[in-house]
């Protein structure tokens, strides 16, 4: 024990020695535009972009800074009253891009970190993120029950965010990527241990950006396909509800600007050319946007095959986290960081009793689900080649969301040749549901 303890606390210093280092150079290269990003180890996942020098940049000494996708928000946030402008044309950002965020981000703002330069705003974005995270990451973990594995975790988190390169270029670019992560901890944490308040408090954070909204339906109809008692039904439509009033009240808030902000969100996801790990590079439009719905049938699959118990459920809502991935007509693997969002809940399931899995098949998809946060690592093989990171996405995806299936489906064949006479009545399968009673009750 004391030897493991001993190598445990050597990899997490050297881990988090390393991480730091990347750290810094981002933080100074942030703040200062200085290069310093060009010595990260390993590289970024893509090449560095910084803001073009223009008289817009230079009034907020923002030149040849990183964090460029941070600045769709910042440009706008200095020009309020021009926001609608940027919603229709991409004015006040020097890319000239249209704006993803909400209106509501863009206000709040402008009341808050953008008051600063352009460099200091930036880091002090990533750094609200990240403590954001962790603290969402802490919540989930005690309320599991396994707050003992905060510290493996952390070490997790931070090899998966400063020492991969999609996890480099996440920060690089300035991305909101960990406020999905932490509301998919919420979410799912709350669902799974009947904790409204913490469902509720993954609203406000799912609202930051509209790639988190796919899943979630997913989630929701998964687990009121679970609930057998009409009572606990209601309860699961209930939250669902004030979860979509929640997040359309924040979205809506600017009732001025928003319906533009939602008409470039439309467009964009019917016009843009497919990129980086889409879906929509592998089938049509229309068949990539329909991807929740095969994964709410599959939910119920999942549910039948699990004979209600959500525990077990967590492998699908893993799996249909990675497959969600791919959704975004312009989906690139510098959003890695929304896969940390299911990591509670895989720890908490990878330690249950009884997971519905054996041993080996357990192991299988615990290792798997590790994948996608070192999917960028493939670059290397071959550098610029999406394919290969597409490719670990949807086998660790498919994995996910099908063995348990086919284990289930193996159980039940198993048992009804097992049993005497022409064969088992179909209520007498292993799908057989158990009385309430028999329940494996939910902590």
């Amino acid at each position: 024990m004391r030897t493991r303890r001993l190598i445990f606390a050597c990899l997490f210093v050297a881990v988090h020695g390393l991480a730091l280092y990347n750290l810094v150079l981002l933080s100074r290269d942030l703040v200062l535009g200085d290069g310093s990003a060009e010595r990260l180890l390993p590289a970024p996942r893509y090449a560095l972009e910084r803001i073009p020098d223009d008289p817009t940049s230079r009034a907020y000494q923002a030149q040849d800074r990183l964090a460029v996708d941070f600045a769709q928000i910042y440009f706008p946030s200095r020009h309020l009253d021009g926001l609608r402008r940027n919603y229709e044309a991409g004015e006040f950002d020097p890319l000239q891009r249209q704006s993803r965020y909400p209106p509501l981000l863009a206000v709040l703002c402008s009341h808050s970190l953008c008051r600063l330069e352009y460099g200091p705003a930036s880091l002090l974005h990533m750094l609200i993120q990240l403590v954001v995270f962790y603290g969402c990451l802490a919540v989930t973990l005690r309320a599991f029950r396994i707050g003992r594995l905060l510290l493996p975790a952390l070490l997790l988190v931070n090899m998966a965010l400063f020492l991969t390169p999609a996890g480099l270029s996440w920060f690089e670019r300035g991305q909101f990527s960990l406020y999905v992560a932490a509301s998919y901890l919420l979410l799912l944490t709350g669902l799974l241990q009947g904790r409204p308040g913490l469902v509720l408090a993954a609203a406000p954070l799912a609202f930051i950006k509209w790639t988190s909204f796919p899943y979630i339906p997913v989630a929701f109809f998964t687990f009121l396909f679970a609930e057998t008692v009409a009572v606990e039904r209601k309860r699961v439509l209930v939250l669902a509800a004030a979860f979509a009033a929640i997040v359309a009240a924040l979205t809506l808030a600017v009732p001025t600007v928003s319906p533009h902000f939602l008409q470039g969100l439309i467009d964009q996801e019917r016009y843009a050319i497919p990129g980086g790990i889409s879906l929509a590079k592998l089938l049509p439009l229309p068949l990539a946007k329909m991807l929740p719905l095969p994964l709410i049938a599959l939910g119920y699959l999942h549910v039948r095959a699990n004979r209600g118990r959500t525990e077990t459920l967590v492998p699908f809502l893993a799996g249909s986290a990675v497959a969600m991935q791919t959704y975004p007509t312009l989906a690139y693997d510098y959003n890695m960081p929304v896969l940390l969002g299911v990591l509670a809940p895989i720890l908490y399931w990878s330690g249950l009793p009884d997971p519905g899995l054996p041993r080996r098949a357990r192991r299988l998809l615990e290792y798997a689900s590790l994948l996608p946060l070192l999917a960028s690592y493939s670059t290397y093989i071959l550098p610029r080649q999406n394919w290969m990171v597409f490719s670990v996405y949807l086998l660790v995806a498919g994995l996910l969301l099908g063995l348990p299936l086919l284990h289930s489906y193996k159980v039940d064949r198993t048992s009804a040749a097992a049993r005497p006479g022409t064969g088992a009545a179909p209520h007498e399968t292993g799908r057989r549901r158990r009385s309430e009673s028999d329940r494996t009750p939910r902590r």
